[in-house]
């Protein structure tokens, strides 16, 4: 059986065992004093009902097919944290490290994207470092396999990454040099390579360059997967699937590759969900496109009814910026001064408004403050703040609020982690980056999603 963790420390070589949660906690935030918050208590037993479904990426585990439970567990862990820095905040954090087995240095990491069956983290050196589910080679270790790879390794031939991005089953990394790589499952040509076949390693994406900004959307079924890139010089390219007009070229065709967003010019940072793309340009504007199931805001106060929008239209209400978050029915965004707005569908609290009324605007989230970055997936979303708290709200079946505890939370909730400099979630789990380097889990652990605690004591 799979279990289900509140934020746990990570060893990137070996299982060696868990402690109690409460020990791993205190030790963390003595080895690393901070001002952040995540989850405070063990996680209740839930099912997990994650896996791939017909049509979606390949399973990760020989055993996890749909419906897989998820037992409960109060496992963790106390890691070591050294002495780097993390890079804060927003659309590009980073995550560190390097070393191996046998008394080599644990990786330091600057930044962390959490996938549908794997995680991948950057390292302070440039490179990356995979765990969880391979099927499809979506960890880019040269092989495909059914079992979860619970100690982070690090991913071959691939140096130089300055982002990593996670979709479902599939990865892809912006290099410093500004091309793209991608690898691992591409039923939707959401590689970018001009094919739909999938990749077992980093894969360079034919033509692009000067990137700047990077998403990789979740998706499988009829949804598909899709990916968008801001360049340098302010213009945006989508590739993969694009039923929705997710990938905002005006039609509903999927491409195999990087194609041209008419229109849309002085952009700054790009995000993806599953079915939807949305912009920030520099002048804090937000332009969306995609499925307008509420989310797209083509006009004040309209509502959308779930059909194509194939083109960016500016979304009314969301002024000056920073970041935002889309998701499957609803978004957030982070704006300057630090507030965040949501708008779309509310049934499971996913607005953080306290209620469960939906919105067709964007609506300030009540008693939030100081955000500098925002990861939203299926249903829930998390908000880190510049103090290193962290926040999370919506759908908690399988404890990936992080907050102990699998009950929906409608409005933001503190988790019970500290000094946290980049975050990302996956559908049913999150993983954070502490200031200093070390990194956290928690949720679902489906596939090896969490990776392994090291042992407290």
């Amino acid at each position: 059986m799979f279990a289900i963790r509140p934020p746990t420390t990570l060893s990137t070589y070996a299982l060696v065992g868990s402690g109690a949660a409460m020990n791993a906690r205190s030790a963390a935030k003595s080895a690393q004093p901070g001002t952040s918050d995540d989850s405070t208590s063990t996680a209740s037993a839930a099912t997990t009902g994650s896996s791939a479904s017909a049509g979606g990426p390949p399973a990760s585990s020989a055993s996890a097919t749909a419906g897989t439970g998820g037992a409960s567990s109060a496992s963790t862990s106390a890691a070591s944290s050294s002495s780097a820095a993390g890079s804060g905040g927003g659309a590009n954090g980073g995550a560190g490290g390097g070393g191996g087995a046998g008394g080599s240095p644990t990786p330091l990491f600057v930044q962390v994207a959490a996938g549908t069956g794997d995680s991948c983290a950057l390292s302070n050196s440039a490179t990356v470092y995979c765990w969880g589910g391979n099927g499809g080679g979506a960890l880019g270790l040269g092989v495909t396999d059914l079992d979860p790879h619970m100690k982070p390794t690090l991913v071959p031939n691939l140096n130089g990454v300055a982002e990593i991005r996670a979709g479902a089953g599939y990865n892809c990394a912006r290099m410093l040099d500004g091309t793209v790589r991608c690898w691992g499952w591409n039923k939707w040509g959401q590689l970018g390579d001009g094919t739909t076949k999938d990749k077992y390693s980093p894969t360079v994406v034919p033509g692009l360059v000067g990137v700047v900004s990077l998403d990789a959307s979740d998706g499988g079924g009829v949804d598909g997967a899709h990916a968008c890139a801001a360049k340098l010089d302010g213009t945006v390219l989508c590739w993969g699937a694009n039923a929705f007009g997710q990938l905002g070229d005006g039609t509903t065709v999927a491409k195999l590759s990087p194609t041209p967003v008419p229109g849309l010019t002085g952009v700054a940072t790009v995000r993806v969900s599953e079915v939807s793309s949305c912009a920030v340009k520099t002048d804090g504007a937000l332009y969306c496109w995609g499925r307008n199931a509420k989310v797209l805001g083509p006009a004040p106060n309209s509502c959308g009814d779930g059909q194509p929008v194939s083109s960016p239209m500016v979304v009314y209400g969301a002024t000056d910026i920073v970041a935002v978050a889309p998701n499957l029915d609803n978004n957030c965004a982070a704006k300057k001064d630090g507030t965040v707005l949501c708008w779309g569908d509310n049934g499971l609290g996913q607005l953080g408004l306290g209620s469960n009324q939906s919105f067709c605007s964007p609506q300030p989230v009540p008693n939030l403050s100081g955000v500098v970055g925002l990861a939203a997936r299926h249903y829930h979303t998390h908000a880190w703040k510049a103090d290193g708290t962290v926040y999370g709200w919506g759908l908690n079946t399988n404890a990936q609020i992080g907050d102990g505890t699998t009950i929906g939370k409608g409005s933001p909730t503190l988790v019970s982690l500290t000094g946290i400099v980049d975050l990302d979630v996956g559908d049913v789990h999150g993983c954070a980056v502490q200031q200093g380097g070390a990194l956290f889990c928690w949720g679902a652990d489906n596939f090896g999603d969490l990776g392994a605690p090291t042992k407290n004591g």
